[in-house]
């Protein structure tokens, strides 16, 4: 009897190694699905979405001068709601950004994006406060700071072209430098 259960043991451990090993075999590749193009898809998606957010908070954000109380208050309602809603959105849109930032470090083109994406999460972080402490228009301007520093990342990222490969920056400059001069030998030969 003593025999089996200690069979048993060994068995249950075994399974279980196994499963923490494909577990973390299948959380790995799933990290490493996506890729540089996959991250520029996302670029206008966000871009969308903040426009949608900022329009939004326009909306609702109350206006300076007087006010009735019960039209306040039903504004106030509404704004809880959407506080909410807002704050849900930043933080998914930070996540995003961190995913693409982790992505892009690796990437030889991509990795010239990482600055602007980390000025974007920065940016996120403080729209997250300001909606929660109800500056609206602190929020927007954050916005439009995130919405900066992603149209950097995408054209860092996905709109530049490489470089023409077989010339050199370096050798680049040493022929047209090299036209210069002949220009300027023809100009004093002519005088």
């Amino acid at each position: 009897m003593q025999n089996v259960i200690q069979n048993a043991v060994k068995n249950r451990r075994k399974y279980l190694g196994l499963a923490l090993v494909f577990g973390v075999f299948a959380s790995a590749g799933v990290g490493c699905n996506a890729s540089r193009e996959s991250i520029c898809g996302e670029f206008p998606a966000v871009a969308g979405e903040i426009s949608g957010v900022q329009a939004q908070i326009a909306a609702v954000a109350p206006k300076s001068g007087r006010r009735i109380a019960s039209v306040s208050t039903a504004n106030a309602e509404a704004l809880a709601d959407q506080r909410e809603a807002w704050l849900e959105w930043g933080e998914k849109a930070l996540k995003r950004t961190q995913w693409a930032k982790d992505t892009l470090e690796n990437d030889k083109r991509g990795r010239k994006a990482v600055p602007a994406l980390n000025d974007a999460g920065l940016s996120l972080v403080s729209f997250h406060g300001f909606v929660e402490q109800g500056k609206w228009k602190k929020a927007n301007a954050e916005l439009d700071r995130v919405e900066t520093s992603l149209g950097k990342a995408r054209k860092l990222a996905c709109d530049v072209e490489p470089a023409p490969a077989g010339r050199s920056p370096a050798s680049a400059s040493a022929a047209k430098s090299g036209k210069a001069k002949k220009a300027k030998k023809s100009k004093k030969a002519k005088n």
